[in-house]
């Protein structure tokens, strides 16, 4: 929930931070387990994108130095949703960003 005021925090929000640290502190016979299942996504779900008059003959550069890859592989996906004046307050526009490491969330950010 403190992700949404990342932009402009104010002080109650540091408060806020601070007791989540101090419970973190408190309860450190906790650990933190990532599920190593690759997500399953139907790709015919996403809607196809041709972007080569934009990116026409762009490469990944990979550097000279770069280490091999080993057996074990991650899948990173990135989410994005956009709700264009979904506030029925302000009419403001909200976009979320969730990024999944395998099947755990790593980064949730609400703008």
């Amino acid at each position: 929930m403190l992700a949404r005021f990342l932009v402009q925090p104010h002080e109650r929000h540091l408060q806020q931070a601070l007791h989540i640290s101090a419970y973190l502190k408190a309860h450190n016979k906790s650990t933190m387990v990532f599920d190593d299942v690759k997500a399953t996504i139907a790709e015919s779900k996403f809607m196809k994108q041709d972007c080569t008059e934009f990116y026409c003959d762009t490469k990944e550069s990979i550097p000279l130095n770069a280490l091999e890859a080993r057996d074990n592989t991650v899948q990173l996906n990135c989410f994005v949703d956009a709700d264009h004046r979904g506030d029925c307050i302000t009419h403001c526009s909200h976009t979320c960003i969730l990024i999944f490491l395998n099947m755990a969330p790593i980064i949730w950010f609400p703008q």
